[in-house]
């Protein structure tokens, strides 16, 4: 019975469209022609070995699990694990331990492509309330629940390591306010804040946008901006000096 490889070939070609990529880029990266790559997606049909599958992931910037998938859908009885442990050849290796390096640093939740929008999911708990730490203790309870927050929020990992990059970047300079930062708290949790000076600057522009994004109104997140004396013209300063 003739197996049926529609399912590899639409989700390989999902992976490319989400890098917007082409077979003609896939074919010099696993070293294979370009009409046999092109055959492969138009053709619904396999590679010709799992190694080859494993390349292909490794190309398509994928992780363990991701090539994983990508084999069951071949119909190989193989998995990276298998395999990492059998082949010989230089090509192979380099490919798996790139998908290990990519597991590794990739967040814990994986997905496959779709063509659903992102959608955010459950947030974290707020940290726990001001008046139980000092200011620069709660600073660090507040930064890993922005970071957690964003974790879940975004189901894309190539989309998420980007994100993670630059609130990384953004929380160098949060640091240097931390008493501020402990302010942003006291307004998730009270809802109220006396008006002051925006704490960050056009720095801290990704941070405003991830506490208003987990306020639940319209109405908060206008309360938020007005305590911080950001308006809709600060915001696209801040984006456009960004």
């Amino acid at each position: 019975m003739m197996k049926n490889y529609a399912q590899f070939v639409d989700l390989v070609n999902r992976y490319l469209e989400r890098q917007e990529r082409s077979a003609a880029w896939l074919s010099k990266q696993i070293g294979r022609h370009q009409a046999t790559v092109s055959k492969w997606l138009s053709e619904h049909k396999r590679p010709g070995s799992p190694e080859i599958v494993v390349r292909m992931a490794a190309a398509l910037e994928l992780g363990v699990a991701e090539c994983n998938e990508l084999l069951k859908l071949a119909h190989y009885p193989h998995r990276v694990e298998d395999l990492r442990e059998t082949v010989t050849d230089q090509d192979t290796q380099r490919a798996i331990a790139a998908l290990d390096r990519r597991s590794s640093a990739s967040s814990p939740v994986q997905a496959t492509p779709s063509s659903a929008p992102l959608m955010p999911m459950q947030l974290h708990h707020p940290p726990p309330a001001p008046s139980s730490h000092a200011p620069p203790q709660f600073a660090e309870v507040l930064l890993e629940y922005v970071s957690k927050t964003f974790n879940e929020a975004y189901i894309d990992r190539r989309e998420f390591g980007q994100l993670m990059r630059q609130l990384h970047e953004e929380i160098s300079l949060i640091r240097k306010g931390l008493a501020d930062a402990a302010l942003l708290g006291q307004f998730l949790h009270t809802g109220s804040m006396e008006p002051r000076k925006r704490p960050f600057g056009n720095g801290g522009l990704l941070a405003h946008l991830a506490v208003t994004g987990a306020l639940a109104s319209g109405e908060q997140q206008e309360h938020f901006l007005a305590a911080m004396n950001l308006e809709e013209k600060d915001i696209q300063a801040a984006a456009i000096d960004r």
